[in-house]
Order: C-alpha cells, then sequence, then structure tokens
C-alpha cells in the first residue's frame, strides 16, 4: 500500500486480558513508525467510530484488527460496503480461525455470507454458524462473561448444556431444496471451526460453504463428532451429513434453536445465509503492508 495512505488500527480491550492488546498495540506502533506508515487508532468506546473514520478516509484499504474473530466480525459489518479493504488479524481471541485460516491455506480471502436471523437482523459471516448444542453453549457462556474469553471459559456452560439442553429439530433448506430436519448443524467454509484442532473439510468451491449436519444429537453420536473431528476430519463420522450450497436456509419443525455467528450468539431459528460474491482480504503479518 502507499505510504501516504493511513492505516485504521481497532482494538478490542479485553482481548488478551487487556495486557496482551496494549502490548501488541505497542509494538504495532513501533513497527509501523518505523516503516514510515501513516496510522490512526480507531476508538472502541463507540461502536460506529470505524465506520465514521473509514468514511472520512476514503483512501484507505487496510485495517488491522486486533482481537479475535467476534471482533473481525465486528469490524466488517461497519466497512464500507463498496470498498476492498484488506484486513491484518492481530489474533488475541480464543479460537482466532480466521487468523489460522490465514495462516494455514493459501488463498489470503475469505469469501462472506451475509445471515438474517429470526429478528430480522442482519450481519456478515465470515467463518462459520451453527444450530443447536455449540450455539447454546455461547449462549450460556456470554450470560456469565464478565471478561475476555478463554478455553477455560467454556467448561462450565458445556457440562450446564449437557444436562440441560433439549434439541428442536430443524428444517434445512439447500439452495431451494428441503433435505430433512437435524438437531444440529454448522456452516463454514474453513477449514477449522470453533478450535484450530477441530478439522473441517476446507470448501474450495466458488460462492459455496460446506454444512455438516447430525440428525440426531445422542451423547454418542457428539462424542463420535469430536472424536473424528479431532483425529480425523468431522465429514468422516459415520452419524454426519455433508452437503454445499450458496443459499442455505434453516428453520423451526417444531420449535426455534439457538444460533451463533463467528463464535457470537445470535439469537434463534430461523436462519438464511446466502454466500455473497463480496470477499475479505486478510493479510498473514505485518511485513506484508
Amino acid at each position: 500500500m502507499k505510504r501516504d495512505q493511513a492505516i485504521g488500527i481497532y482494538c478490542n480491550p479485553i482481548a488478551g486480558s487487556g495486557t496482551k492488546t496494549k502490548q501488541a498495540l505497542r509494538a504495532l506502533k513501533l513497527k509501523l513508525q518505523a516503516a514510515g506508515h501513516a496510522f490512526a487508532i480507531i476508538p472502541s468506546e463507540s461502536k460506529d467510530a470505524a465506520a465514521v473514520w473509514l468514511a472520512q478516509n476514503p483512501s484507505t484499504t487496510t485495517f488491522i484488527v486486533i482481537g479475535g474473530d467476534g471482533t473481525i466480525n465486528f469490524i466488517v459489518d461497519r466497512l464500507p460496503k463498496l470498498r476492498n479493504i484488506t484486513v491484518l488479524p492481530v489474533p488475541l481471541g480464543t479460537a482466532n480461525i480466521i487468523a489460522h485460516n490465514a495462516a494455514i491455506t493459501a488463498a489470503s480471502s475469505l469469501k462472506i455470507a451475509s445471515a438474517i436471523n429470526n429478528q430480522g437482523q442482519t450481519k456478515p459471516c465470515l467463518f462459520g454458524a451453527s444450530f443447536g448444542f455449540d450455539a447454546a453453549v455461547v449462549a450460556a457462556m456470554n450470560t456469565t462473561r464478565t471478561g475476555n474469553i478463554t478455553i477455560c471459559s467454556y467448561i462450565y456452560p458445556i457440562i450446564k448444556m449437557l444436562f440441560s439442553f433439549e434439541s428442536h429439530k430443524q428444517i434445512v433448506n439447500i439452495d431451494g431444496k428441503d433435505i430433512d430436519s437435524f438437531d444440529f448443524g454448522i456452516i463454514a467454509q474453513t477449514a477449522i471451526y470453533g478450535s484450530h484442532r477441530l478439522k473441517l473439510t476446507s470448501c474450495n468451491q466458488p460462492n459455496t460453504w460446506q454444512i455438516f449436519l447430525i440428525k440426531n444429537l445422542t451423547r454418542y453420536n457428539m462424542l463420535q463428532a469430536l472424536c473424528y473431528g479431532l483425529f480425523s476430519n468431522l465429514k468422516n463420522a459415520p452419524c454426519v451429513s455433508c452437503y454445499k450450497a450458496e443459499l442455505i436456509t434453516v428453520k423451526p419443525l417444531t420449535a426455534s434453536t439457538p444460533l451463533q455467528i463467528d463464535g457470537e450468539s445470535y439469537g434463534a431459528s430461523p436462519l438464511t445465509m446466502t454466500v455473497t460474491h463480496k470477499t475479505l482480504t486478510t493479510l498473514k503479518n505485518i511485513n506484508k503492508l
């Protein structure tokens, strides 16, 4: 990029317990100053500060995001719709799927999907969504969250949901065709999900995402899917059905079920996801600027 084009920097103040955020920001400032780049730190107190700053700086093509996947989604949701902006993730979140994906794949872009939930809310989806059990875990965790999220933050919600979550089958429609009803589903484009240890099959076809569905979410099927995801590939689990699609709709058979988008709770079904023709370009490291 041109040296006179200001780089925007947005920090999630509670990522990395706060201390790591300050350290990362300090190191970034020194690196950018040494390279002669102009930059601006966007206040994190205002949700609209990033959008306002980008509107005021139309020549900007690069944005640095310090935080996790949810923080990157937050920024992308506020990017000007017609601007081609490259995002450099500084991964200080829990899973950091977007940063991991940029590091382990040859492709440097993510296909963006548009997701609409039962409240009519629309937001981008960058690496994955799900309905059912793990979305309920995310929702339960958010009710007690007071600061940054760690892997340990999920232990109590998982145990709680194992004994209290009630599955409700959802009718899954793929590209205009009802497939069947399922208790649980993952919609993703990355080769990993939830953790860099849980392996999916990367979807390299243009404008399509992969869907992994479990019809009956028994504890045995949950354990089977987890083992295949950790030690082989989720698609190989006998209890998992796999599809590819550009338009995915999830609607209740009898009752709604929780949803999550990019690791953030997103209300309840129905859900409509459309893979758009726009991509998010990501950088692996600051030396590529």
